[in-house]
């Protein structure tokens, strides 16, 4: 548990504080494509059609990172870590990691629409309601659907919040904090996201058998 909630705490330091290091990322290579993609899209596409299409939008590979991973290794990890590098998250302290999640998030900023009506979050209310839901169930789900199952049940952003961008940004925010928000834990002392954890604490302990 200890792991998860350094995890999740990091996430959300370098979701506020932002990525310290600089992105490798062309960006002159991006200007013809701005605003072409939604996340959605680009989160489903295959490891190499992802890479590909990052690489041809200015993504750089610092030699660092080059000497640690093939370029294999590299689409496998940007696939599996898409959403929390597309809003420049990384879960390692490793600096050719960090730089790496930052130069993905700098491509998305370029050629990814925050506002796509693609990554519109959208299901019929009631449908997540009246449910008990196993800690394993909950931490097992999609970021989608597990924003699904919280704003179906009353949770609520603060309007702080809501600036991060569309509910992509808000769904990946919940996922990738919800080890601590579940137990209504924040380091942070952004009122905000206080205010989240405890939401989310309330309605966890409502909603789990």
């Amino acid at each position: 548990m200890k792991g998860k909630l350094f995890i999740s705490l990091l996430f959300t330091l370098l979701l506020i504080c932002g990525c310290k290091t600089q992105p490798s990322v062309d960006k002159e290579k991006a200007a013809g494509n701005l605003g072409k993609y939604s996340y959605t899209a680009l989160n489903d596409l295959p490891a190499d059609e992802l890479f590909s299409v990052l690489s041809d939008n200015g993504l750089m590979l610092s030699d660092e990172l080059k000497l640690k991973m093939s370029e294999r290794e590299i689409a496998e990890c940007i696939k599996q870590n898409f959403e929390q590098f597309s809003i420049g998250m990384a879960s390692s302290a490793d600096t050719a990691y960090a730089e790496l999640s930052s130069a993905v998030n700098g491509i998305c900023k370029e050629i990814a629409d925050p506002n796509a009506e693609e990554d519109r979050i959208v299901f019929k209310p009631g449908a997540y309601r009246d449910k008990k839901y196993s800690d394993e169930d909950l931490e097992n789900m999609s970021s989608k659907e597990l924003y699904m199952v919280f704003k179906d049940n009353g949770l609520v952003f603060p309007d702080e919040l809501k600036g991060l961008g569309s509910d992509y940004f808000l769904a990946v925010y919940l996922k990738a904090n919800f080890a601590s928000f579940k137990e209504g834990f924040t380091a942070l002392s952004y009122a905000a996201h206080s205010d989240v954890a405890d939401s989310i604490y309330n309605i966890y302990n409502r909603i789990t058998k």
